[in-house]
């Protein structure tokens, strides 16, 4: 009986939240267009790109020199002149052989910086050092879009679970009023006591104002999911994707055997190696063999003009080409970091025990929130499923009450108690549901993942 009534609910409530047309959406439809719209994810993808470009050319101008264009152009105009007469220096206007007096110069030249053909594998370390920092770059931005692409999932659902839980309160309003209307009658007719309708009343009032709370909460996550999808405020979806629970599929043992491949250890680990390998570099400052360079390559062009009245005076041009080698040691004595850079190298060995400490403590932690993670969901489970359960006896036990009630078996209390269980059951099954795809989630960004063995989020 009460399931009959669902359908024509939600059509009204359809209605009246606006008088404009919902559009259909579905999960796929709002991901696509966030990743298009929204400025944070946008700004996320173009960081990325610009991330990948900056790594490749920095790589390449460590085995490359660095190559630059220049060129320039010169005009002088001489506006006055001094002259001596008598010993006595006169500053008067240019004449008019000086007056238009331009010199011209233009060059151009193409100059390439020290190409360094040994430095005792210290490029080399510096190298690996870039290149872990790329691995943890791609790491950090793939977590980041990811988990604004989680982000526009959980504000999908939640929106349809605050839409849903407003369809279940508006039932219950509707039947509410039913027993107000009823008790009216009756009064009327004096066939029932005035405590019932004063009852009814007060009972139509509570359950009014959660439906206003209700629905200011569904107006309030519609305006943050428009806000993700860069939509305008009022506008309105009816979103066609129907809830994913689908229960964890993942044992235990599976996801602790992804423990080596969790971002937050790759990263951990990543950043005891740097620690050494930085180490590594300051020792090489003071243990340093002979750095071998060429510098001062350049090839270039120049043309000189000096023009006067029109006229050319002279002119010249030339072109160069330089090239230099050098072999010199560079061992640091006496500096800010003290006699042969003690400070930066003991500050390198705190940091690799730091590191390693860091990384200890990151295995720890990660044990602890998988497990708390696998736990915690399974755990949801079960208690959805005795939800599940309940929702059913409520269910029957509302049907049976109002048979009931309709033969003078029950009393008012009895009814009141009978709704407010089935309504407050399923409420809180939909909250329910969503922690769940919301631990879900949460355990795949620490995994690492796109989605869940055995599970899909959209």
């Amino acid at each position: 009986m009460i399931k009959n009534l669902i359908i024509p609910i939600v059509l009204f409530l359809i209605a009246t939240v606006s008088s404009a047309k919902p559009i259909p959406l579905t999960i796929e439809q709002a991901i696509k267009v966030a990743l298009k719209r929204n400025p944070q994810i946008v700004a996320l993808r173009f960081q990325d790109e610009l991330g990948a470009a900056r790594y490749k050319y920095s790589k390449l101008t460590s085995y490359l020199p660095t190559i630059a264009f220049s060129s320039s152009l010169g005009i002088t105009n001489t506006l006055y002149q001094t002259s001596s007469a008598s010993g006595t220096g006169v500053v008067t206007p240019a004449d008019e052989s000086t007056k238009t007096r331009y010199n011209h110069s233009i060059s151009f030249g193409i100059s390439i910086s020290d190409i360094n053909l040994f430095d005792s594998f210290q490029t080399s370390d510096q190298r690996k050092i870039d290149d872990i920092g790329e691995r943890d770059r791609i790491i950090s931005s793939k977590l980041s879009i990811q988990g604004a692409i989680f982000g526009i999932i959980s504000a999908y659902y939640s929106l349809k679970t605050q839409f849903e839980q407003l369809a279940i309160i508006k039932r219950q309003y509707d039947f509410n009023k039913s027993m107000y209307e009823l008790a009216k009658q009756k009064a009327k007719l004096k066939k029932g006591a005035v405590s019932d309708l004063l009852f009814a009343k007060t009972e139509l009032i509570r359950v009014s104002q959660e439906k206003k709370k209700a629905m200011q909460a569904y107006r309030l996550s519609a305006m943050q999911f428009n806000l993700l999808m860069q939509e305008p405020p009022k506008k309105q979806f009816n979103l066609m994707s129907s809830f994913p629970y689908i229960k964890l599929s993942m044992e235990r043992s599976e996801i602790m055997a992804r423990l080596e491949k969790t971002p937050t250890i790759v990263q951990a680990r990543n950043s005891y190696k740097t620690a050494k390998l930085s180490a590594k570099l300051n020792w090489k400052s003071i243990l340093q063999s002979p750095e071998i360079n060429i510098t001062g390559y350049s090839i270039g062009h120049r043309y000189d003009s000096d023009t006067s009245a029109g006229l050319t005076k002279g002119f010249g041009g030339g072109s160069d080409l330089d090239l230099s080698l050098s072999v010199g040691f560079n061992i640091p004595i006496f500096d800010g970091n003290g006699f042969f850079n003690h400070i930066a190298i003991r500050e390198s060995k705190v940091n690799v025990i730091l590191a390693k400490m860091n990384l200890d403590s990151a295995y720890r932690n990660m044990q602890n929130l998988l497990l708390s993670a696998y736990y915690d969901i399974k755990s949801q489970e079960e208690y959805i499923k005795d939800q599940r359960e309940q929702l059913k006896v409520a269910s029957e036990f509302l049907d049976q009450t109002l048979i009931d009630f309709n033969n003078k078996n029950v009393s008012r209390t009895d009814m009141k108690s009978a709704i407010d269980s089935l309504t407050e059951i399923n409420v809180s099954l939909l909250t329910s549901l969503m922690g769940h795809l919301g631990a879900k989630m949460s355990l795949a960004i620490t995994l690492g993942l796109k989605d869940l063995p055995g599970d899909k989020f959209y």
